[in-house]
């Protein structure tokens, strides 16, 4: 199925933006460049985040605990602990 090859190229390029896809909100989501997000452990975070309304095709801001195990795993990185 070539939307298949397509879905997953574009995702790459999603990826390498900073945009990650959350697997429960099965949305796309980003760090918001104005806030720094808190960490509540060493697999979750609190912050404001964007994320992609495929509905409206327009950017929402909100803040949200992000746990994440939630992510889809391509490519990603846990931060390192301090």
């Amino acid at each position: 199925m070539p939307r298949d090859i397509m879905q997953e190229v574009v995702a790459g390029e999603l990826t390498n933006r900073n945009w990650r896809y959350h697997k429960l909100q099965k949305q796309w989501l980003t760090k918001d460049d104005d806030s720094q997000p808190v960490r509540i452990s060493q697999t979750e975070e609190r912050g404001f985040y964007i994320f992609f309304d495929p509905e409206t095709w327009r950017r929402e801001r909100r803040e949200f605990l992000l746990d994440y195990n939630s992510l889809d795993a391509r490519g990603i990185q846990p931060p390192a602990v301090a």
